[in-house]
């Protein structure tokens, strides 16, 4: 099985189905479309990423991400891969992040 590395809290998140796009800046994962992938969290946290919870996230999410334990350095679990595509604006919500300058790549 493939298994892609993200930091947390991102890596929860995909997993409980709160960013249900992972993005990056290239296309070279387009080749995961259509397969079910592991997700690995690191160990590095990634707290910025709190901020775009608040901005794209639902006031549930913003609650229950302050009462979460997010292990690093393991795999999570797995997820499928049902669609990789260029980002806007419009991907912002479901990926947790603005994707509104195009440079952006979607695992959905």
């Amino acid at each position: 099985m493939k298994i892609i590395s993200m930091h947390q809290p991102m890596a929860t998140w995909v997993i409980l189905g709160w960013k249900t796009i992972e993005t990056r800046l290239h296309d070279r994962f387009a080749c995961l479309k259509g397969q079910r992938i592991g997700i690995h969290s690191t160990e590095k946290f990634y707290s910025v990423s709190f901020n775009d919870l608040f901005l794209f996230g639902s006031d549930e999410m913003n609650l229950q991400s302050t009462q979460i334990f997010y292990p690093h350095g393991m795999i999570l679990g797995t997820v499928f891969v049902e669609d990789v595509l260029r980002l806007d604006e419009t991907h912002s919500t479901k990926s947790l992040i603005d994707c509104s300058a195009g440079d952006r790549f979607g695992l959905v």
